[in-house]
């Protein structure tokens, strides 16, 4: 599959940048530099051929054109960054693929951002759809509806055109006060709240309808399925690597319950209306009087997990855009975060995350999952003792970028295949700097 290609020209606090994709994207900058300005593009972009697959589609849409697609996007657009927010012309791309890209551009004196799509994007999907729906019903004709069928029938269009068969998601900033309000204030709708975090208060909604168990229980029913599966093809020659990668995959199970709890030091739970923390069978309380790092990291952690554990049963490719991953956590945790964040991108080599972050231990944790790698292409078994090898990054999956000045500065080392010592806590340096300027005038 094609990398797709982001191009922004004077957006926000961005100059002008070109970006490809990749499985691990992190951005690293100060406030207001550009980071979430990235990533929500990104995320906009990714999220369009859904919302344009819903728009054609015959049997939920009767009146479709070209201009009602363009309004369409234009309103999503609006609804992450606001009517007319705009004080200088812009132009954004987003390349998909080789003839498939969506511009946007707004000049001063404008009354609208304007919109354009590829040909292939105009006449490709209507057609996508038309095939889709003949197939769902040929299916029910049939009576051989098969999940896995009607992915695969999806995936060699999706090939074709724009369309990718992907969970897509973002988690804003400043979540764990949206919950609140949204718990709290019952007056609040969440038609109030920007599109970015409506959709993140449905994906909350997501989560709770898959973890209205212990996990610990939904924990065990997955790797009993994959047991199952593992007896299936146990012993066959041909379906020798289907075993394989199932006990894989049930390492990965384990592993993340283990991560789960180390950054929570407990497990959720959606009950009786409510969510709840549990540290023990008995003892457990409202989330809503949980500790901030556990309200802010909740979401991100049970969002990681959904993707892991279902990815045997679903096989779709997840696109997980996080905002400050490590708010409100002390270092330990962070550390297990990126973990988990790593556990997430080796159970799909598709799977894809950005990460914005202003903290230097995000880095260094992922610094050393890299290193891991490195080293542990030689010496794996000595390495996967101190690091499991379910957990390694692979430096060519990541891009890792500070943002200044409204452009990007590459701060991995390709040689060293680690990100450079010196974007590791540039603030550090700077503080040690002034106390040995004050140490020096000490008499």
């Amino acid at each position: 599959m094609e990398r797709h290609k982001l191009i922004i020209k004077n957006f926000g606090p961005i100059k002008e940048l070109e970006l490809e994709d990749s499985n691990m994207l992190i951005l690293i900058g100060p406030q207001a530099s550009g980071k979430s300005t990235i990533g929500k593009l990104i995320y906009f972009f990714k999220s369009l051929p859904t919302d344009l697959f819903y728009y054609w589609e015959p049997v939920r849409t009767k009146n479709t054109s070209e201009e009602g697609m363009i309004k369409m996007i234009r309103n999503k657009f609006i609804g992450i960054w606001g009517a007319d927010p705009y004080l200088k012309d812009f132009e954004l791309e987003y390349h998909y693929q080789k003839d498939v890209w969506i511009k946007i551009n707004f000049t001063k004196g404008k009354k609208h951002i304007n919109p354009v799509v590829s040909d292939k994007i105009d006449g490709s999907i209507p057609y996508y759809v038309d095939l889709r729906v003949v197939y769902d019903k040929l299916c029910d004709m049939l009576q051989l509806f098969n999940m896995s069928e009607l992915l695969g029938f999806s995936a060699k269009f999706q090939a074709n055109y724009m369309l990718e068969n992907s969970n897509i998601a973002f988690i804003p900033a400043g979540r764990s006060l949206l919950y609140t309000l949204t718990e709290q204030l019952e007056p609040l709708s969440t038609n109030n709240l920007d599109a970015l975090r409506q959709e993140f208060m449905s994906d909350i909604a997501s989560i709770r309808r898959r973890f209205r168990k212990s996990t610990k229980d939904i924990i065990l029913n997955q790797k009993n399925k994959l047991n199952e599966s593992y007896m299936m093809y146990k012993g066959n020659s041909m379906t020798k690597n289907i075993s394989e990668n199932i006990e894989i995959h049930k390492e990965r199970v384990v592993l993340a319950e283990v991560l789960v709890s180390k950054i929570l030091k407990g497990e959720y739970r959606h009950e009786k209306n409510a969510d709840r923390l549990y540290f023990t069978e008995k003892e457990s309380i409202h989330l809503k009087y949980a500790s901030a790092g556990q309200q802010e990291a909740i979401w991100i952690v049970y969002s990681l997990l959904r993707e892991i554990l279902y990815y045997w049963t679903y096989d779709v490719i997840t696109f997980l855009v996080v905002e400050e991953a490590e708010a409100h956590l002390y270092p330990e945790a962070q550390k297990e975060m990126i973990n988990l964040m790593a556990l997430f991108y080796n159970t799909n080599p598709e799977n894809q995350l950005i990460i914005t972050t202003h903290s230097p231990y995000i880095l260094a944790s992922l610094n050393n999952l890299l290193y891991a790698n490195k080293v542990g292409r030689e010496k794996p078994e000595a390495i996967s003792k101190i690091i499991s090898q379910r957990l390694w990054v692979d430096v060519k999956d990541v891009q890792a970028f500070f943002i200044r000045d409204g452009k990007l500065e590459d701060i991995i080392d390709h040689d060293l295949e680690m990100i450079k010592n010196e974007a590791l806590d540039s603030a550090s340096r700077i503080i040690n700097e002034e106390f040995d300027q004050i140490y020096a005038q000490e008499d």
